[in-house]
């Protein structure tokens, strides 16, 4: 759910690299709508260490819940024996509310596609494959009611869409696949990888849709409960 805010001098903040530890810091001075200084953060004594042009988890907090985005760091400061980094932000913000905690960690195939306006018309109906490109047929890392990752050689833009067309199942010759609009609003480079982790939001959904990928997840989940509490009763 896109919902920006705008920093404000002194606002908490957490932040983290490759989704590993959060480490606290707070907003030393907003310059602008995407552009902001924060404090390098420490976590028992030892500073994070942020480079210039790293890639930066972010998330802020109001009342109305957690805003979560992807920044990049412009260049590291000092402020006498404080240090600084500028980070700018390269992402929509996307406000977490209760169902998008959970992501199932899953392994489904999906095709991306590049396709015409018109198909968003046609949705959840059949598509027709003259409508579409194939780009890059690949599998999720998660998936959740609202989104999904994956882990990709190709490269993609914050703010492309696509149609993604996904097997909601492990069977993908027995499963008819689930088409739905999606647009990019993360990509972090993987370390030592040469991939990229991609984040897709979905846009355009029925109640049908939704309601879909809701009982899939619910389900998995159950699963997955299941699995541990027979693990750890042997």
């Amino acid at each position: 759910m896109q919902d920006d805010i705008i920093l404000f001098d002194g606002d908490k903040l957490d932040i983290s690299i490759n989704d590993k530890k959060i480490y606290k810091t707070m907003v030393r001075e907003a310059i602008n709508s995407k552009l902001f200084v924060v404090v390098t953060p420490t976590l028992g004594g030892m500073p994070l260490l942020i480079h210039e042009g790293e890639a930066v988890n972010v998330a802020a907090y109001r009342e109305r819940g957690k805003y979560e985005f992807l920044a990049r760091a412009r260049s590291v400061l000092k402020d006498g024996d404080l240090r600084l980094v500028l980070l700018e932000r390269i992402s929509l913000m996307s406000k977490k509310q209760r169902r998008e905690y959970y992501r199932l960690p899953v392994r489904l195939k999906v095709l991306v596609c590049g396709y015409e306006e018109s198909v968003e018309e046609d949705l959840p109906s059949h598509i027709d494959d003259a409508q579409v490109i194939a780009l890059e047929n690949i599998e999720t890392k998660d998936i959740s009611v609202t989104g999904l990752s994956i882990e990709t050689k190709r490269k993609y833009n914050v703010g492309e869409k696509f149609l993604l067309s996904i097997h909601l199942g492990q069977d993908s010759k027995r499963v008819r696949p689930f088409y739905i609009c999606a647009e990019v609003v993360r990509t972090e480079k993987l370390p030592y990888s040469g991939m990229d982790m991609v984040g897709f939001r979905f846009y355009y959904q029925s109640q049908d849709m939704s309601s879909r990928l809701t009982k899939f997840v619910i389900s998995e989940q159950q699963k997955l409960i299941m699995k541990r509490r027979l693990i750890e009763d042997e």
